[in-house]
């Protein structure tokens, strides 16, 4: 998306490096918020953040959704190509590992490469963007963890079609090219990678596997967890992964 006027094409940035350059101090990350905020909605949807390609339609009926979690755009601090902002409505596309972004009030949003997203801050998680040639695939990854060791879970989609009930629920449309009704649906494919405190990754699939990495602090992590009453084998995969590397961390 360009700037209309040219004369605008030149002061916006600069009022975004002003503000992103803001004085230190107390108070100075709320001051900075509040600039921010300032400066979007002067700027309204010509901002950097939004040049990019129009997200992708999913019209065709199927079960399920292409989003990360749920189709409903959510408020989330974002950092994009080095520039923060904040409280923007957000979502992730986990077909085409996109982040959209929508464009004010309209039902049109705006999708960013991985590369050029730095963190997403929503519903109270940490997401970052992976580009091409890094350790792990392309896509966006769910940071689990607080201290130096983190858990990197991936979440990608894939478009599928079958005769057959998905979910317990046929949808029973006739696609032109089958001479059946077809139900189409989001498959949904889960990963998980460990990154260690240099930085290298290890890709983990199983409770045991993350308490491996651990090392010699395995033992100690298990028995917390037997002494806290912690239900090692019921926890789900994600809970179980924050209070192993919370443990470990102590």
């Amino acid at each position: 998306m360009r700037f209309n006027n040219k004369r605008m094409r030149l002061i916006l940035p600069l009022i975004a490096g002003a503000v992103l350059l803001c004085a230190t101090g107390p108070g100075a990350a709320a001051q900075h918020r509040d600039e921010t905020r300032t400066f979007q909605q002067a700027a309204g949807i010509q901002t950097a953040m939004l040049r990019g390609k129009q997200a992708a339609r999913y019209d065709f009926p199927a079960n399920g959704n292409p989003y990360w979690t749920s189709a409903e755009y959510r408020l989330g601090d974002v950092v994009i190509d080095g520039n923060a902002y904040y409280d923007v409505p957000v979502n992730i596309d986990a077909v085409a590992q996109r982040l959209l972004v929508r464009v004010g009030d309209s039902q049109v949003a705006v999708a960013l490469q991985p590369d050029r997203v730095g963190s997403i801050e929503m519903d109270g998680r940490r997401y970052v963007g992976v580009g091409v040639g890094a350790s792990l695939p392309e896509g966006f990854y769910e940071v689990i963890g607080e201290g130096e060791e983190h858990v990197y879970k991936h979440i990608v989609k894939v478009i599928h079609s079958s005769t057959d009930n998905v979910n317990g629920d046929a949808i029973g449309y006739r696609d032109p090219n089958y001479r059946y009704d077809v139900s189409r649906y989001f498959a949904l494919r889960r990963s998980y990678w460990y990154r260690d405190a240099e930085g290298a990754f290890r890709r983990i699939r199983s409770k045991d596997a993350l308490l491996r990495c651990l090392g010699p602090r395995k033992k100690a992590v298990r028995q917390a967890m037997r002494i806290s009453n912690y239900d090692q084998n019921g926890a789900d995969f994600d809970s179980f992964c924050r209070v192993a590397l919370e443990i470990a961390a102590r």
